[in-house]
């Protein structure tokens, strides 16, 4: 009977031997130590943090997390090679857990950016996609650095292949639009084709418009410019800084420049954006007619509350000191309407300040 239970535990020791083995080696300060780091951390004691990961990681080199903690916080106190360094070392080891790797590889691949290794960036991150994590940061990534180095024909397979399974209609817009804004320099027709592809994903696409439109000024196609650009306007009418230049270039080169006033006014009217006016006034400044841009700022004079401004300007150089006053009296009474508390979203006013609107439901109102 002795024997059968010295056999017994004898067997039982075996069976266990790896879990005794590790439960030994694992300190018992291990849970109050990380604990300890992480408390360190977010009470601004971040020296004290980095000193605890240290010795935590020294007692268990298994401690996966405990070392990325420490990349992130190296990378924070600016000792970038460190940071490098560990993950470096991470990336050789085997068997590690799949959301770890990729997580390394990610990190890693950044580093390898930042050194200008673009190659070996992207064949990190080829490896991560290619393994079937659908990680849209690594994708966005490889993308972006096919870009970057010009393989242009690697991009447009990413896209085609993986495209719909990471990025939504609106990114795949901007991507597609982005490289075939690139691909115009080599190849203009493959170029024109992926920014029209880029309108089926988003039709209102910022940067689909644009470099359209681009492409078209420079075939000196002037009214096809013009038609993507105006549907930018119409679309973000608070895009015309960027665009005021071009139309008016388009126009003149069409021989058509006086119809700027009037696709301001249009706009202005639309949008309810000052700036419009604000061109529409320096347009019949530089034309020395400023009373025609006196006469139409009257009619929308109570749309805008800086039209009032724009006024007071005009007629201070014409010496009509009355109305200038007149107007800058108006300025400061559209000024006090305009400080009534109303919900941004709904509009409705709201009386009193209030975290919420309970016409519309809405937060942070």
């Amino acid at each position: 009977m002795t024997i059968l239970i010295i056999f017994i535990i004898f067997v039982l020791f075996v069976a266990f031997y790896s879990i005794i083995i590790n439960l030994i080696k694992k300190p018992k300060f291990f849970p109050l130590l990380f604990t300890e780091s992480l408390i360190s951390y977010i009470t601004g004691k971040k020296e004290e943090a980095i000193k605890k990961m240290e010795e935590l990681v020294k007692s268990n080199s298994e401690f996966i997390d405990g070392y990325l903690y420490l990349v992130n916080w190296y990378q924070e106190r600016g000792e970038k090679e460190k940071a490098k360094r560990i993950t470096e070392l991470l990336s050789l080891r085997r068997n590690l857990p799949k959301d770890k790797e990729l997580i390394i590889f990610k990190k890693l691949s950044h580093f390898l950016a930042e050194d200008g290794r673009y190659f070996k960036a992207i064949s990190l991150l080829e490896e991560i996609i290619k393994s079937g994590f659908k990680d849209k940061e690594s994708g966005l990534f490889l993308f972006t650095l096919y870009l970057k180095t010009e393989n242009y024909s690697q991009a447009r397979d990413f896209l085609n292949k993986y495209g719909k399974d990471l990025f939504n209609n609106e990114q795949l817009a901007t991507y597609y639009a982005e490289l075939g804004n690139r691909l115009l320099k080599n190849d203009k027709k493959e170029g024109k084709e992926y920014l029209e592809k880029s309108l089926k994903y988003n039709e209102k696409s910022f940067y689909s418009l644009f470099y359209l439109g681009k492409y078209y000024e420079e075939e000196k196609e002037y009214e096809k410019a013009i038609s993507y650009w105006l549907k930018i306007l119409n679309y973000y009418p608070h895009k015309l800084s960027f665009l005021k230049e071009k139309l008016a270039n388009a126009l003149f080169s069409l021989g058509r420049y006086d119809e700027l006033v009037n696709i301001y006014k249009e706009l202005g009217r639309k949008t309810k954006e000052k700036e419009y006016y604000f061109e529409i006034f320096e347009f019949y400044e530089k034309m020395e007619n400023l009373k025609e841009a006196i006469n139409i700022l009257e009619k929308e004079k109570d749309s805008i509350p800086e039209i009032y401004l724009l006024l007071t300007k005009g007629y201070l150089k014409l010496n009509e000191w009355e109305k200038a006053y007149r107007s800058l009296d108006n300025y400061i009474e559209a000024l006090k309407e305009t400080k009534k508390l109303n919900c941004p979203y709904c509009q409705k006013e709201l009386g009193e300040i209030s975290a919420v609107c309970f016409e519309c439901w809405q937060w942070n109102v």
